[in-house]
């Protein structure tokens, strides 16, 4: 069976995975190999399992039984391939979206392959044209504020030849912060006019809670609550 390690700085090694069924009264095993046609290889177990490393190839191999007494099984004999095909990293597991102040928090949870080289996030309806928004080796990326409504957002983790099998997606509505909207109803409730020449003069046509505006107020109130009919004047 053929399986992989990774060394420290992440380079996948192709292992051979050799088992068979235990012989009683074994006192070890003697697994032998080589590589089409090269030189022979040997190792013993105490174990009916062993792994070792094994570029890709065709092998053929051997494995025989040494017992208690001193005698030895007939060797049983077993050809096999190592390919050493690249393999996919890890899907995107706990993809999430989050309005903060400065924008949509995106986040995700580590990716912990060993060979993991960066996360890529797209935006979009669909995978295939969505709009490339990053590729970071992360767990978060920082959007600036988008546009009101349904926003689709897709991620994928990198190695060094393939991505996720699966891309995650994600559907998050986008809503103005609320100090926006309290903003666009001050503005429509404004009413404009000059006074003098150098004054401008503004009064509201309804009530808006807790307005704190600040400009022209006296220094000692840095804001006021604006009420229906109330004017407010600034001189410059």
């Amino acid at each position: 069976m053929e399986s992989y390690r990774y060394t420290r700085d992440g380079q996948r090694i192709p292992v051979a995975v050799a088992t068979w069924l235990p012989v009683i009264q074994t006192q070890y095993y003697r697994l032998r190999w080589r590589r089409e046609g090269g030189i022979w290889q040997s190792l013993s177990s105490d174990l009916p399992e062993v792994q070792f490393d094994c570029p890709a190839g065709q092998y053929e191999s051997s494995v025989q039984a040494v017992l208690h007494d001193g005698s030895e099984t007939p060797a049983t004999a077993v050809n096999f391939l190592i390919e050493d095909a690249p393999v996919p990293p890890s899907d995107v597991f706990g993809f999430a979206a989050e309005a903060v102040n400065n924008g949509v928090l995106l986040r995700w949870e580590d990716c912990l392959d060993p060979d993991y080289q960066k996360t890529e996030i797209r935006i979009g309806s669909d995978f295939s044209t969505a709009s490339l928004v990053t590729e970071k080796r992360s767990r978060t990326h920082l959007l600036d504020w988008l546009s009101s409504g349904t926003h689709v957002f897709w991620a994928r983790h990198w190695n060094a030849s393939l991505p996720s099998e699966q891309q995650a997606r994600l559907e998050k509505v986008i809503r103005p912060p609320a100090t926006s909207i309290l903003f666009a109803q001050i503005c429509r409730s404004m009413r404009w006019r000059w006074v003098g020449r150098m004054r401008l003069r503004i009064s509201l046509s309804k009530a808006i809670p807790s307005v704190s505006a600040g400009w022209g107020a006296p220094r000692k109130q840095p804001g006021f609550t604006a009420k229906p009919g109330q004017t407010h004047a600034r001189k410059w």
